[in-house]
């Protein structure tokens, strides 16, 4: 009887060893974009989309620079942390990444406003479930450049993130979306969005890409093989996945429990044969 009473809390030990939280993916619920052509314009509207009152929504806009000096204000309505805010190379336009978590399942529109007027502007936006609500940002990297290459830098992640690459930049033709480079393997389709707007000698692109890595590592720069680029500025942004408290055994556990009721009862039927021949 010693043995099996030795036994029984190695069992338990070695369950709650097997025992943790689980992870699950960011996915993402909405995409949205939106571009303006409106002379002496001031600010621009971008929605969140519909999704789970608990989500996570990214977006980004830009515009172009006057002669004074420019800045994005704080976006509205909401309380939105600030990811990156700068001008792209050289000057000639700027953009602002937000992020935050939203308590309504329904799609908001935000506002960017700025104090110079400009002629164009262009936003976009992800909403993702699954974030972490504690610690959503991993990592987040910037680049700016005067080229046709516009390129978003290289960034660690984590199992599970999305990360995403926003790009602003001047050119008058219409891009599109580059490609995924092949050493991203372990990642999945890409989702993206696209705003564009050209008027009164003025132009703005703003894209963004977003996919899910399923492994940890470094995400590999992201280009636009683009040509005749005014300026660029790039940003890579990677989102933790949240972890998940689990009350049930997984699978993996039942079979652990079941093992060990069984080793349990092997044991006792052991010790009481014993007993009997004894």
């Amino acid at each position: 009887m010693y043995r099996f009473l030795t036994f029984v809390p190695i069992l338990a030990f070695t369950l709650l060893i097997f025992t943790h939280n689980s992870n699950s993916n960011v996915l993402i619920e909405y995409v949205s974009a939106s571009a303006s052509a409106v002379q002496n314009q001031t600010q621009i509207r971008i929605e969140t989309g519909v999704g789970q009152a608990d989500d996570y929504v990214l977006f980004s806009c830009a515009t172009t620079l006057s002669d004074s000096p420019q800045s994005i204000n704080d976006p509205t309505p909401g309380d939105w942390n600030e990811i990156d805010l700068g001008e792209c190379g050289s000057g000639f336009c700027i953009h602002g990444i937000w992020g935050g978590f939203t308590d309504n399942p329904n799609s908001e529109n935000i506002t960017c406003s700025w104090a110079e007027n400009t002629n164009v502007s262009g936003a976009g936006s992800f909403r993702y479930t699954g974030v972490d609500p504690d610690n959503p940002i991993i990592g987040v990297d910037c680049a700016v450049g005067f080229d046709d290459f516009p390129t978003a830098p290289s960034i660690q992640t984590e199992a599970g993130s999305q990360v995403v690459r926003i790009f602003t930049y001047g050119n008058f033709f219409d891009v599109g979306v580059a490609d995924v480079p092949e050493n991203e393997a372990n990642a999945d389709p890409i989702s993206s969005y696209f705003a564009s707007a050209t008027g009164n000698f003025e132009f703005i692109n703003s894209t963004g890409l977003s996919e899910l890595f399923t492994e940890a590592g470094a995400t590999g720069s992201l280009n636009l093989p683009l040509q005749q680029i005014e300026r660029w500025r790039a940003c890579t942004i990677a989102l933790r996945m949240q972890k998940i408290e689990r009350n049930v055994p997984t699978m993996n556990e039942w079979g652990m429990i079941t093992f060990a009721a069984f080793a349990g009862i092997a044991e006792f039927w052991f010790i009481r044969r014993r007993q009997l021949t004894a």
